[in-house]
């Protein structure tokens, strides 16, 4: 009844550890992904908004230049229409005075009296010299407006140039601020996205702590039951109370757990200290799970509640060591779809793919040795892999959708058990 009892505890406190492990980095991970909603969320057009501000105030001054081109070509179409209209005019003259002087020339052409001929030649002689006067004039008058026609072409074929200038840097301008607009319904729809990928992602997330966190509870809860029970029932924390020691002999104490700086192992402090001052021959540890860093946990855990270092045996280390491994080097490789990226002190590195959900988390010791390599599946912790001080794959831990271990492997004298 004993044994069952304080079995129970270790079975609790374990499951609380583990439970509490698993919610600490799963508030984590939702601390990170409200950092990136909150930085998604600060993110804005500014840049692109100030861009297009500057050249939409080109533009009234663009279009101005265009108003006034158009104006111009107007005035000189209606100019070239009016030179047009007098040449017309002057034409119809000079036909009207060629067709009068022909009259003239056939009337003279039918007389066939000489007498008659002179009479009309010197009758009709003034009219003619006016005739042929006019003409002289009307011709000189066309020939005149010609020359401004012509002038006019080169300034209506120049203004025409003008405008096309004008009307094409118009249009080049609208054409970035269209091309602003697009770039900034991207970014905005870009934003969107995200937001959406991570507000799901953080939405499974806090949906596992809550379960998690009950788990944390239930754990909580029954571990202060049995503790309360085996308090009640044998008024004391310790299965044994009562022991003798020999001075020849070595003692050893099993650790069931990883966690030697967790400050509710009050009963193990107790413990050492207890056989630092029953016991002549140093304490030996032998652990029973997997740690690569026991020894220096040992050092520092006794430390800081002043007692004595004691021996340590690590089983798997020790097993590890008899054989020599060609296990590969364990490495992490960076492409287009795996970005890491370290934490603020160095010592874990996030990787993610290219939608920004979270694929590995590595732990690393002395600043470029992996420690640990979290692996996650929709934001869900499946599986973590230990390495050796080598590199080398030396445990595999796979969970269920509760967090609960379904398999676990240990590499063995070069292979797995």
């Amino acid at each position: 009844m004993k044994l069952r009892m304080f079995q129970l505890k270790a079975f609790f406190s374990d499951g609380l550890n583990q439970q509490q492990g698993a919610l600490d980095r799963l508030n984590k991970q939702i601390d990170d992904l409200k950092t990136q909603i909150r930085d998604i969320n600060n993110e804005d057009d500014g840049k692109f908004l100030a861009e297009k501000q500057e050249i939409d105030a080109l533009l009234p001054d663009l279009q101005a230049a265009v108003d006034q081109q158009v104006a111009q070509l107007k005035a000189v179409n209606e100019q070239m229409a009016q030179l047009q209209d007098h040449a017309t005019e002057l034409d119809d003259k000079i036909s009207a005075s060629q067709a009068q002087e022909d009259q003239l020339s056939e009337a003279i052409k039918g007389e066939t009296d000489l007498a008659k001929i002179l009479e009309s030649v010197e009758a009709n002689k003034q009219q003619a010299l006016t005739l042929v006067e006019e003409r002289k004039q009307l011709a000189a008058q066309k020939a005149e407006i010609d020359g401004q026609i012509s002038d006019l072409g080169e300034d209506l074929e120049a203004a025409q140039t003008n405008l096309n200038i004008k009307e094409s840097d118009l249009h080049k301008h609208q054409d970035q601020t269209a091309a602003i607009d697009n770039q900034i319904q991207r970014a905005q729809k870009q934003r969107a996205h995200k937001l959406e990928i991570l507000n799901q992602s953080k939405a499974k997330l806090d949906a596992q702590a809550a379960q998690v966190s009950k788990r944390v509870a239930d754990f909580a809860a029954d571990l202060d039951k049995v503790n309360g029970q085996i308090q009640d029932r044998f008024g004391t924390g310790y299965l044994i109370q009562n022991v003798q020691f020999s001075n020849t002999l070595n003692y050893m104490v099993l650790m069931n757990t990883n966690d030697t700086n967790d400050a509710d192992q009050a009963s193990e402090i107790r413990l050492f200290k207890f056989l630092n001052q029953n016991v002549s021959q140093p304490v030996t540890v032998i652990s029973l799970k997997f740690d690569l860093q026991l020894k220096d946990h040992l050092i520092n855990w006794a430390q800081e509640h002043q007692f004595d270092v004691p021996k340590m045996v690590n089983i798997f280390n020790e097993l590890q060591a008899n054989a020599e491994s060609t296990a590969p080097v364990v490495t992490i490789h960076e492409n287009e779809s795996i970005k890491g990226a370290w934490d603020a002190d160095k010592t874990h590195r996030e990787f993610r793919d290219a939608e920004g959900n979270l694929l590995m988390v590595a732990q690393y010791q002395n600043n470029d040795q992996i420690k640990d390599i979290y692996y996650y599946d929709d934001s869900r912790l499946s599986r973590i892999s230990t390495l050796n001080d080598q590199g080398q794959l030396s445990r595999t831990r796979t969970f269920q959708q509760d967090n609960s271990v379904v398999d676990e492997f240990f590499r063995l004298m070069g292979r797995y058990a």
